[in-house]
């Protein structure tokens, strides 16, 4: 894309996210959360979620809390997932 002077969007954000999580590349996923919102655009859901369960398979609740909270603060409405995520947060964090 670059090369061919393509912007990328929220779409190709999370397709990348997606593509660096599946070749274990997932430091450089949640990386991309930071540079997509830095570079003016809403990462889309599932780009969170795919960086939230990198986080989380790893056990790396204390990093994935932000990125829960981030995602809260973008979703209007009621989301069981949310929920139930923030409830695993708060059982490994602990009070």
């Amino acid at each position: 894309m670059e090369m061919e002077e393509v912007s990328p969007d929220s779409v190709t954000y999370a397709h990348r996210c997606s593509l660096l999580v599946m070749s274990r590349q997932g430091e450089a996923a949640v990386d991309l959360i930071k540079e997509c919102v830095d570079s003016g655009m809403k990462p889309q859901f599932k780009m969170y979620v795919t960086c939230i369960n990198y986080l989380m398979r790893g056990r790396r609740y204390e990093e994935a809390q932000p990125l829960v909270q981030q995602l809260r603060a973008a979703t209007t409405g009621n989301n069981r997932f949310l929920d139930r995520l923030e409830a695993e947060l708060a059982a490994e964090l602990g009070p």
